[in-house]
């Protein structure tokens, strides 16, 4: 962490995180290590626990990127074990251990999914890392931001005409680095397009994330770096 940064600042962004408000998902924190983990309960719906798990990670970047913190996050599926005793609590698993070894593997930031489960995430966008992991793009709106493939190449009438249009969107998508893209009109876009879907029962409501989601016995480790 660079000299002179506000250390105190980050674990605030933390502690508000969305995750902390879900009944089904449980967070740990400690030294530079984010650990979320799911209900086993879910298995059974993985595409909603891969996308709630990649949201929370989601969540992170938005609040981190405008301070100036980057993360590396790992989302995988596997045993998980968390037990509170009288003084301590102690938490042990593959799905840890797998977390911890190819996220150490990874050269660069961002939120990566354990290739086992690429299949079945369908609302974000992936593409391969290597055979372990696919890249996440969690930054949703770039995708609606530049010129279609189809636009290329164009006459150069076309380009004046929509140097207004493109850069407005540019410049929307720079103010999203600074507000997270659950602010607007978009709220909540993945959780509504997943509504339309039959889910499990007895999914609470009314909480920070309003719509259903979905857990499963997995972890994602995200690291400050």
């Amino acid at each position: 962490m660079r000299s002179g940064f506000d250390i105190s600042e980050l674990y605030r962004r933390i502690d508000r995180l969305n995750v902390h408000s879900d009944r089904e998902f449980t967070c740990i924190v400690f030294s530079d290590t984010i650990l979320v983990y799911g209900v086993e309960g879910w298995n059974k719906y993985p595409s909603h626990a891969i996308m709630w798990l990649i949201e929370f990670a989601q969540d992170l970047f938005y609040n981190l990127i405008s301070i100036d913190v980057h993360i590396r996050a790992y989302v995988t599926k596997g045993d998980f074990e968390h037990h509170k005793l009288r003084n301590i609590e102690f938490y042990y698993g593959s799905a840890l251990i797998d977390c911890y070894e190819r996220e150490k593997k990874i050269k660069c930031t961002g939120v990566f999914l354990d290739s086992r489960l690429a299949p079945l995430s369908d609302i974000f966008h992936l593409t391969k890392y290597d055979e372990d992991s696919h890249f996440v793009h969690v930054m949703q709106h770039l995708r609606r931001t530049g010129l279609p493939e189809s636009a290329v190449p164009r006459l150069p009438t076309y380009c004046c005409s929509e140097t207004t249009r493109w850069a407005n969107s540019d410049q929307s998508a720079a103010q999203q680095v600074e507000r997270p893209p659950w602010e607007g009109s978009s709220m909540f876009s993945n959780s509504l397009f997943c509504l339309k879907r039959p889910l499990a029962p007895n999914r609470g409501r009314g909480r920070a994330f309003d719509a259903p989601s979905a857990a499963m016995a997995a972890s994602a480790a995200y690291r400050t770096v």
